[in-house]
């Protein structure tokens, strides 16, 4: 069997994600290799890695929020928005921290981004960087985006080459672009600047302290290599987890949907509860991809998504269904899974069989646990 399992790797600065991926395709011995939320070869951190039957599971880790520490450089522009572009421009940049303060203050919440010509994001099938090599244009459309926390995380600095230079911590959503951000910060101030340098610091709970060098993993024998993936619980702590005994475990296998029993329900329930109390910004981007929703007694398909967060921030581990809100029902079974008030959860969960490992990927819908995707 081959060796599947999500990686968290200290991507370098200078390589491509492509070359990371490249380079644990080398190591693992497996051609079936792809991560999730692409690094620029200028920007250094976490990168989640799929390895195997891994990669099937990639999609569902935009749902968690990214951590920056990024420093911007104003008083110049470059022409990719970056330190690796060609200053095309200049300006005065003379602001006090207040200043600062106030225009990072207007890009919290929720904005409207316009993709760079110099990213991966596809047009017609081709990325956007290989249409600005050759000197083309291509007409955008802005994309929404969250901006959860934007400040100052060290002193603002007048530098040697007379350019004035901010350090900030950025926690946003999946496909924020950080180099459109420290451009349109620098415009606020009535100046131009260039992200300097970039630094994922997390992925959700994946943290620095998570991570592999390339180095690291190259120094292992393969043994050791195989034991640093995550193919359990640790690998998905973003979705809600059904443990199943071996007779379930075998009948998922076999592509068997479970039936989503009212006591099943209460245990989804308790788990989602505990995901998004303990995953910060999760129940933002839930909602906004539609998974919490589906009010019941609602013929027309509309999605009323409720924003209530629950009032604890502990564990719901353990917790009776009514303690974490729980009324299920016979709507439960054909719907989702009523958390609380007029709020469902139709959203992934994760099965895990006897051993602790993955199983499968499911949906309660109908009545039933519906397949995403069976990893076994």
């Amino acid at each position: 069997m081959g060796a599947s399992g999500i990686l968290p790797v200290l991507k370098p600065k200078g390589p491509t994600s492509h070359d990371v991926v490249d380079e644990l395709r080398r190591l693992y011995r497996e051609k079936r290799v792809g991560h999730a939320g692409t690094l620029d070869p200028m920007a250094s951190g976490v990168l989640l890695v799929g390895v195997g039957k891994a990669t099937r599971i990639l999609r569902y880790y935009h749902l968690l929020d990214k951590c920056y520490e990024a420093t911007i450089a104003f008083g110049a522009g470059t022409d990719t928005l970056d330190a690796e572009g060609k200053v095309i421009e200049r300006a005065p940049a003379d602001f006090d921290p207040d200043a600062l303060e106030k225009a990072l203050s207007r890009f919290r919440g929720e904005l409207y981004q316009i993709p760079p010509m110099v990213s991966a994001l596809k047009q017609g099938g081709e990325p956007l960087y290989k249409k600005a090599l050759r000197g083309e244009l291509a007409t955008r459309s802005p994309r929404k985006q969250r901006i959860y926390e934007l400040f100052l995380s060290a002193p603002l600095r007048r530098c040697a080459d007379g350019l004035l230079r901010a350090s900030v911590r950025v926690v946003c959503d999946s496909g924020t672009y950080v180099r459109v951000l420290a451009a349109d910060i620098a415009k606020a101030l009535g100046t131009v600047g260039y992200l300097e340098s970039l630094i994922r610091t997390s992925i959700g709970p994946f943290d620095l302290d998570h991570c592999y060098t390339l180095e690291e993993l190259a120094s292992l024998s393969q043994d050791e290599r195989l034991a640093k993936l995550l193919w359990d619980t640790k690998a998905v702590p973003h979705l809600p987890i059904v443990m199943l005994d071996g007779k379930k475990a075998l009948a998922v296998s076999q592509g068997k949907a479970l039936e989503l029993t009212p006591a099943l329900a209460c245990s989804i329930a308790v788990e989602t509860t505990r995901v998004l109390d303990s995953i910060p910004h999760l129940r933002e981007s839930l909602a906004d991809c539609e998974m919490l929703s589906i009010a019941p007694g609602d013929t027309q398909g509309r999605h009323e998504v409720s924003h209530n967060s629950t009032s604890s921030h502990r564990s719901s581990r353990g917790r009776s269904a009514s303690e974490s809100g729980v009324e299920p029902s016979g709507d439960a079974l054909a719907r989702g899974v009523r958390l609380k008030d007029r709020t469902w959860y139709v959203g992934p969960v994760a099965l895990v069989g006897p051993e602790g490992r993955l199983v499968a990927i499911v949906r309660p819908a109908g009545g039933i646990l519906a397949f995403d995707c069976v990893l076994v």
